[in-house]
């Protein structure tokens, strides 16, 4: 889509004025493009160091290539299924099916190690018996293993709302990826066992010095350990505690802490703002920005918001910061930097720092804010006061920025109140007399000139200085 859209974009070019310039703020696809990338490369990494941690272990190249072979073999048939579900490749499945790469090749080892231990352990039959009794023998623990397996994941498919979205991704892929590693370890690893190994590969020494050095110190401490299982239970006591403490302490959120190369700076001036005062304030903003060596561009809105849905107030808007490409300073940082300069040097100015990703996520889940807490009472004078108090003692917590108190007050306003008799006597009425001042305010589009291929409206509208004070609107002329 991010191609398609670039491409049209490029056609549009020739298009437009030699005087306009099209520039490309921000390209959300090259986060996912990388961090895919990322995952493909952890998979493919992943697999050749459990081929070389296998070849170490078992000293078999024969074992080794069959554990390895299966890897393709699920991974290319997760694909093909997760294309019959319309599902395509993103961070979620690709991170699936990279977490499935260790399983997959343990339900592998675990079938051929026992087929070649029945093998060893001879017999009367042929090979190709030993090898297809091991496999029908192995079938009901292999199941059993793997469907323990997929019940973890299967709930996860049935998530609602956001959070749905990113984890029915992950428990579809894995549970794919590992029922599809059931059949083949069951069916596929036998045969390519019988085809490829020997009587030799099964009675082959198994291990060499470090093999012997691990089993001997394994064997010795598990001898004690059964001859005094009172010592386990006592240790595992102070492991549980240990644990109970980090589960305790340790922070939590809905996103991993990352670096998406840009941010959203929110600001909100005083209601009843001006849009000239606010520009000038924000210039001073723009000044900080452009001072910070880590910052690359920005772009300003003002009286729209994010995506441009919709009309705010002429004293909101939103920076988007992004900053520079390889080496610079953490994000978080850059981030901390910009704000402390903001809170100290630009007094009135309410701002809010957080990611696009984040950002987007928290409008998705109608929670704008990682932490809100609501204050209910019928008295708007209690409600004033506690909502001071708590955002005063949150702002105390280390760690906790961008604090408002959620007070929006509605601003400075005029009440005009129209004497109906006298309104009467000069033909109108109240209606009349609000649309004449309206038109006298704001303005009133009298008509359209025609500018190349656009319609222009003229607006016709009061000079400034009969309207800009509230003293001057009490000498106003309607009639």
């Amino acid at each position: 889509m991010a191609h398609d859209v670039k491409a049209k974009l490029a056609a549009f070019h020739t298009k437009m004025p030699p005087d306009v310039h099209l520039a490309n703020w921000y390209d959300q696809s090259v986060l996912i493009t990388d961090s895919a990338v990322s995952v493909r490369d952890a998979i493919l990494i992943g697999a050749l160091l459990a081929a070389a941690t296998l070849l170490v272990f078992l000293r078999n190249w024969k074992i080794t290539l069959i554990a390895v072979t299966v890897v393709p073999i699920v991974i290319s048939s997760t694909i093909v299924l997760l294309g019959a579900l319309n599902m395509g490749f993103n961070i979620m499945t690709l991170g699936g099916m990279a977490a499935a790469v260790g399983l997959i090749i343990d339900d592998a080892i675990v079938m051929i190690e026992h087929i070649i231990r029945r093998v060893r352990e001879g017999g009367t039959t042929s090979f190709h018996g030993r090898v297809l009794s091991a496999a029908r023998e192995f079938t009901q623990p292999l199941a059993g293993s793997s469907a323990a397996t997929l019940v973890i994941f299967i709930p996860l498919a049935f998530l609602s709302g956001v959070t749905g979205a990113f984890f029915k991704a992950l428990s579809i892929t894995m549970a794919s990826a590992l029922l599809i590693s059931f059949f083949v370890s069951l069916l596929a690893v036998p045969i390519l066992c019988d085809h490829w190994l020997t009587h030799k590969d099964a009675e082959q020494e198994e291990g060499g010095r470090f093999d012997t050095w691990l089993r001997t110190r394994y064997e010795r401490v598990l001898r004690r350990v059964l001859r005094r299982p009172a010592w386990v239970l006592l240790g595992l006591i102070p492991l549980a505690f240990v644990s109970w403490m980090a589960y305790a302490h340790v922070g939590s959120g809905f996103m991993p802490a990352m670096d998406e190369g840009g941010f959203i700076l929110d600001y909100h001036m005083p209601p009843g703002t001006s849009l000239s005062e606010t520009d000038r304030v924000l210039r001073q903003v723009e000044t900080i920005i452009k001072a910070n060596p880590n910052v690359s561009t920005y772009s300003r809105r003002t009286g729209t918001g994010l995506g441009g849905i919709g009309i705010s107030e002429a004293n909101e808007g939103d920076f988007f910061i992004r900053l520079n490409s390889g080496k610079r300073e953490p994000i978080d940082t850059v981030m901390n930097e910009i704000r402390t300069r903001i809170e100290h040097e630009v007094p009135g100015l309410s701002i809010e720092m957080a990611q696009l990703m984040e950002d987007l996520i928290g409008d998705l889940t109608a929670v704008p804010q990682p932490v809100q807490i609501k204050i209910f009472s019928d008295d708007p004078k209690i409600l004033d006061s506690s909502a001071h108090r708590v955002a005063a003692a949150l702002g105390k917590i280390s760690g906790i920025v961008d604090v408002r108190n959620g007070i929006n007050p509605a601003g400075d306003a005029l009440e005009v109140h129209v004497a109906p008799d006298r309104a009467a006597l000069e033909g109108v009425d109240p209606n009349a007399v609000a649309q004449m001042l309206n038109d006298m305010l704001t303005g009133k589009v009298a008509t359209q000139v025609q500018r190349g291929p656009k319609m222009v409206g003229i607006r016709v509208w009061t000079p400034a200085t009969i309207r800009g004070s509230d003293t001057a609107l009490g000498n106003l002329q309607l009639r």
